[in-house]
């Protein structure tokens, strides 16, 4: 199963803020974050090569009563999946109440994150029992491997499922396990250094912007994903009541392409409840961003529980908005009235800075910007990205050749769902001629993205627009930020 969403921290990156009997270590070649509107990557940590077979299970880890044990030094700790088909490995640990812990369990190759010949893993978190699913994970961002990040809320023994994906969710929605040559994964149990360069921790009291919790950050590595700066957070909500304010400053040192813009990105990790990231704040958590010296003026917000299901799994928003180098801001995450708290409301957040995409150049609402078009990754289609902003009453246009060959036209936009103020965003595609695309047109709500899957180019076509508009502003939210990428393919 593979996620649309563009973010997440990887296992190599967060080894990095391990807590070890050496303090901060492990792990040597970090990863990072990318974003909606920022040049970016994605990998996994590799596995190593094996046949499938058949016959019973002879791991003896078959059961949480039967379950190896596990230290919080577990890092790639090697097993395997035999056979694919059916096996499911279990592990304990023992968990102390109030640590953030990384559980994982990674089989596929790191330039091949995807590859269906290593098992699609799933891991599942339980109640010493086993009886009682507390948390869940297919896959990370942008890999089929599968992550957990777990604030635990009580100490005690806990248990973790290690299996396949078509052991959990059956072959409608998984690769097949018969392609599956390679056995082996490791699996990963750590508990993250809150004292770490790259980690910030909700400091109470911070409801206010005058004991707001400063956002500590780290730059990127040399030759990582992005140039930019980083950061991993966590926090709880003791009562509904509860306001956590914290404060970032944006680095003055990374760089933006000319005709770009600095943007800050916050992106929180999996959906809430048993089937995602375990923490029962299932639903109402608000993000909202200001200037600091201007609290009250809303640049960007968002309900990070509002799911995107309509790409039959679901997907968080993510708070991507324009910032400005050197100037600091304040992120408030709150609850809204009405909501009841749970057990163990808890939220886990990453940070990053770097510059965006090409920003549009106006006037381009009757006379199209052009842009330029890049190879896909697999060399078949081209693509393009922009970001812009639209006022009361504006329509940019932009336009780009059609090589040949191509015959389809997709796009993929966010407003409302990064945490503009932009309501009812719709997008229209037309060739040359001004004509529209047969199904070339969609629009944006709170609980979905911008999605034109397709669109059937005019044959003879020489260019295709795309127009950009939305239905209104949100009175309340002054950000008038958008993000799009247009690709184009072969007729299937």
């Amino acid at each position: 199963m593979r996620s649309r969403h563009l973010f997440g921290l990887l296992l190599s990156t967060l080894s990095l803020v391990a807590v070890s009997s050496m303090g901060i270590g492990c792990g040597d070649d970090p990863g990072g974050t990318a974003g909606s509107g920022a040049q970016g990557g994605s990998g996994g940590a590799g596995g190593n090569g094996g046949s499938g077979g058949g016959g019973p299970d002879a791991d003896g880890n078959t059961s949480c009563d039967t379950a190896e044990v596990l230290d919080l030094l577990g890092m790639d700790v090697p097993s395997k999946l035999d056979p694919v088909a059916s096996d499911r490995d279990y592990y304990k640990v023992e968990l102390t109440k109030g640590q953030a812990i990384y559980l994982g369990a990674t089989s596929k190759p790191e330039e091949d994150p995807y590859n269906e010949t290593y098992p699609d893993t799933v891991i599942t978190l339980f109640s010493a029992d086993g009886k009682t699913q507390i948390a869940q994970n297919d896959d990370m961002s942008g890999s089929n491997d599968s992550e957990l990040l777990y604030l635990v809320p009580e100490s005690g023994t806990y248990c973790l499922e290690v299996s396949e994906c078509g052991t959990v969710f059956g072959p409608d929605f998984c690769a097949p396990a018969e392609n599956i040559t390679n056995v082996d994964y490791n699996v990963s149990v750590f508990e993250l250094n809150p004292d770490a360069p790259l980690i910030t921790v909700d400091g109470e009291p911070n409801e206010t912007p005058a004991q707001s919790t400063t956002v500590k950050t780290v730059s990127f590595p040399n030759g990582g994903p992005i140039s930019g700066y980083q950061s991993i957070g966590w926090g709880t909500f003791s009562a509904v009541s509860d306001k956590d304010v914290y404060e970032f400053t944006v680095a003055g040192d990374f760089p933006v392409d000319p005709g770009s813009r600095a943007l800050c990105i916050f992106d929180f990790w999996a959906p809430a409840g048993p089937d995602g990231s375990g923490s029962t704040a299932t639903n109402g958590v608000l993000v909202s961003v200001a200037d600091a010296s201007a609290p009250n003026v809303v640049l960007a917000r968002t309900d990070m529980t509002v799911l995107d299901v309509s790409f039959g799994y679901p997907e968080l928003p993510s708070l991507t908005m324009p910032c400005g180098k050197g100037k600091s801001y304040l992120i408030t995450l709150a609850r809204p009235d009405g909501i009841t708290g749970g057990a163990n409301d808890f939220y886990f957040f990453s940070h990053v800075q770097a510059g965006s995409n090409l920003v549009e150049t106006e006037p381009n609402d009757s006379a199209a910007q052009g842009l330029e078009l890049t190879p896909t990754e697999d060399m078949t289609g081209r693509v393009t990205a922009i970001t812009g902003d639209l006022a009361a009453g504006d329509v940019d246009t932009f336009v780009v050749p059609v090589p040949e060959g191509m015959g389809l036209a997709s796009a993929y936009c966010t407003a409302e769902r990064s945490g503009s103020g932009l309501r009812g965003l719709q997008v229209s595609l037309l060739d040359g001629n001004d004509q529209f695309l047969k199904n070339g047109s969609g629009a944006e709500g709170q609980d979905h993205a911008l999605w034109i899957d397709g669109a059937l180019i005019t044959a003879g076509a020489t260019q295709v627009k795309m127009q950009v508009k939305t239905d209104s502003q949100d009175p309340s939210n002054t950000g008038t930020y958008y993000y799009c990428s247009l690709s184009l393919a072969p007729l299937e």
